[in-house]
């Protein structure tokens, strides 16, 4: 399947979010409101926190052990993920997010068994030459506009999964569906194994990825300086455009959050 380029922002509508979703914490001995932000994160699956403090460094791992259990990356890698080119030392371009290219729509860790249900982003220093603009696709409102026969076949038949090797574990590839009983999701096209998919499979991918490009679904949101995003991985397709400043730096966990929209 040909790739589809992300367009720039103005092309799509801006992420419109209950006044809710938008948090603050104003110095680091300030409690964590946990039920308040679980709250948030089961209804909406999108949470903004403003952090109005210096030194915010453990901010981000203090937040995640409240709300959940931190996901490895792999079998020596702590959690926190520094999403900048070269990653944390500059060196080591493996992963996708130690790039400058674009990330078309996709779920996080697609390629493993059970994906973490929710990711944090804090930014440190956001791209300030335009690039590097987040792009959304609330899959729980995408679903409702497939065709019956479309979700029938993503419910119903395996994909075939390649594990990046940065992330192998002995494992070359798993099989899932990209839709679950519960409308979990899990895609990211450039990993599915072309070969396993059935001519229905591609007809049902290709209604799903037309979907996931649309400007009716599509949104952009953009992350400031020391603001932090939570979201939840399998209900949130996410994209980036480009980079264009090499000094854009964030930083990452996944974690799973137990007993939220269990996958099936």
């Amino acid at each position: 399947m040909p790739k589809i380029e992300l367009k720039e922002k103005e092309y799509y509508r801006s992420l419109k979010l209950p006044k809710i979703c938008f948090q603050k914490l104003d110095n680091k001995n300030f409690d964590i409101p946990v039920d308040l932000y679980s709250f948030i994160l089961k209804k909406v699956g999108f949470l903004v926190i403003d952090i109005n403090f210096d030194n915010n460094e453990s901010i981000l791992e203090n937040i995640v052990a409240k709300l959940g259990r931190a996901h490895t990356h792999s079998n020596d890698e702590d959690a926190i993920w520094h999403i900048k080119q070269g990653g944390s030392t500059g060196d080591d371009i493996l992963a996708r997010s130690h790039r400058l290219d674009e990330f078309v729509l996709h779920t996080d860790c697609s390629y493993e068994p059970e994906t973490p249900n929710f990711f944090a982003l804090q930014c440190i220093h956001s791209d300030k030459l335009g690039g590097g603009k987040n792009l959304f696709v609330d899959a729980s409102t995408l679903i409702q506009h497939l065709s019956h026969s479309s979700l029938k076949t993503l419910q119903s038949e395996l994909v075939e999964i390649r594990v990046p090797p940065e992330f192998k574990r002995g494992v070359e590839t798993i099989h899932a569906y990209i839709i679950d009983a519960n409308f979990n999701i899990r895609y990211r096209r450039e990993l599915i194994v072309e070969p396993s998919l059935s001519e229905r499979l591609k007809v049902a991918l290709n209604e799903f990825e037309h979907l996931c490009h649309s400007p009716l679904l599509n949104r952009w949101f953009e992350l400031n300086d020391n603001q932090i995003l939570i979201l939840d991985n399998r209900r949130y397709l996410h994209a980036r455009t480009k980079i264009h400043d090499r000094k854009r730096h964030l930083l990452r966990i996944r974690f799973f959050m137990d007993n939220h929209n269990p996958m099936s």
